[in-house]
């Protein structure tokens, strides 16, 4: 399945002036204050991922160059890349300047011999010079030229170096996961959210398995309108169907609007629905509410698709406040849906969840909470580290099951205190009031009874 993404850094990118690791998992939940700086993550994938240049005003005022550091792991060995894998894993780095191109940097094995560092960009001259300074006869065309010192250097013990080598996009951007985002306004709008999922459904087509589990692009594309026609038709006539009547039983069936350019791509217009009547009509004349249940099917039938998926390209999914409008059934249905389809040992999937929802934080394990804050125009990023030891991470899930703290406890209060019986309990709240004249819980201090009985010391080392 390719590279998934581990940790990100940013400098000097809007309201991060460095942001110091920010980890990532099959599911990472972003909570933090408004404006405090969770969309600037998804900004900030969609720049790298999507190969975009950014705006003016996404540079802090007293920088002129942007830097964006990602660390992917690799779960599938990729050979075209085996020059850069360090430790299992893939590190890039792309700076961004004002008014100048922009600069992709891979950490890699650096051979002394420069040309070998940078001859994946090299045009037909200065490639041929090169093969024949090596005493290695030049081939007829370019792929062939390359080829011939992909196996020179394969076959040689090359002294190198670990150190940044500066390369094009096209040379890795095909291995980079897929990053799809999806903002508040389209929970309200089903088209844009099928499109998304078709888009899948439309790159997947164009590629064949061979024998030894890879995929590459078909050499015959004679069938191929007919083949993408008949997959979408599937996809959009019977699968979502499925998943549309158990919330609108009343829809009786659906078809795409859609045109297949191979130009220009998959262009989907909408989702023509018929309801027990006979009236057929644009999904996007339904109501609001309508909608919104409309939505969750949508996400059912989405991750159906995904799991089912041949694709060899991992996908990363920004979801903004997806609570946005919701009510709290369908906000825990919308979360375990998509906790479901990241953790899933067979998705090519990983979810991210910016959300004020406590519904949301409270369910997701704590580990994979990223807590922003902001001060003074600065964003930093708080989360649990614990230098991936299970240990720990067990401790802090028990720990939080006996004393029934929850995330949104653990991330939000300033402090807790342990108390060991009902005495303390019933006391501690009204002294504080009385002193300070505000409440422990306006303060931020979670009081927790350990009901010990005077053993507070074995109740610790207990948890000890």
């Amino acid at each position: 399945m390719g590279l998934k993404l581990d940790s990100v850094y940013l400098e000097n990118f809007k309201c991060y002036e460095d942001s110091g690791k920010i980890p990532f998992h099959n599911l990472t939940v972003f909570i933090g204050e408004n404006d405090a700086g969770k969309s600037t993550i998804y900004d900030a994938l969609d720049l790298v991922l999507n190969n975009n240049y950014p705006k003016n005003e996404d540079f802090r005022e007293s920088s002129n160059t942007i830097i964006i550091k990602m660390i992917f792991s690799m779960n599938t060995e990729i050979e075209e890349l085996s020059q850069y894998i360090i430790d299992n894993k893939l590190t890039i780095i792309k700076k961004y300047q004002r008014d100048a191109a922009t600069v992709l940097q891979i950490l890699g094995k650096k051979f002394q011999d420069e040309e070998l560092n940078s001859y994946g960009n090299m045009n037909a001259s200065s490639l041929i010079a090169l093969l024949e300074r090596l005493d290695i006869p030049p081939e007829r065309n370019q792929s062939l030229r390359k080829e011939s010192i992909e196996n020179y250097i394969n076959t040689s013990n090359l002294p190198t170096t670990d150190d940044f080598i500066e390369i094009n996009w096209n040379q890795v951007s095909a291995y980079f996961p897929i990053f799809q985002r999806y903002s508040s306004s389209d929970y309200g709008n089903p088209t844009s959210s099928i499109r998304k999922t078709l888009d899948l459904v439309y790159r997947e087509a164009f590629y064949e398995q061979e024998e030894d589990g890879t995929y590459k692009l078909k050499e015959d594309f004679s069938t191929l309108h007919s083949d993408v026609k008949e997959s979408l038709n599937q996809k959009l006539e019977t699968q979502l169907l499925t998943h549309i009547q158990k919330y609108k039983p009343e829809i009786q069936s659906v078809s795409g609007d859609y045109d297949i350019d191979f130009a220009r791509g998959l262009n989907f217009s909408g989702l023509i629905i018929k309801n027990d009547e006979n009236e057929s009509r644009n999904i996007e004349q339904l109501g609001e509410g309508s909608k919104k249940k409309i939505f969750l099917s949508i996400l059912e039938w989405d991750s159906e698709v995904s799991l089912a998926s041949t694709q060899n390209r991992n996908i990363i999914r920004g979801y903004d406040e997806p609570d946005a409008y919701l009510h709290y059934n369908a906000q825990r249905e919308m979360f375990y849906m998509i906790q479901r389809l990241a953790e899933d040992d067979e998705s090519n999937v990983q979810s991210i969840i910016c959300t004020h929802a406590l519904t949301m934080i409270d369910r997701a394990p704590a580990r994979t909470i990223n807590h922003i804050v902001k001060e003074n125009d600065k964003s930093t990023v708080n989360f649990l580290d614990t230098d991936d030891d299970e240990d720990i991470l067990d401790f802090l899930n028990d720990v939080s099951q006996i004393s029934g703290l929850k995330n949104t406890n653990i991330f939000y209060e300033k402090c807790f205190l342990l108390v060991e019986g009902e005495g303390e309990e019933n006391a501690l709240p009204v002294m504080y009031k009385t002193c300070y004249d505000r409440s422990l819980v306006e303060s931020g201090v979670v009081l927790i009874n350990l009901q010990t009985n005077g053993q507070w010391s074995n109740a610790l080392k207990f948890l000890k």
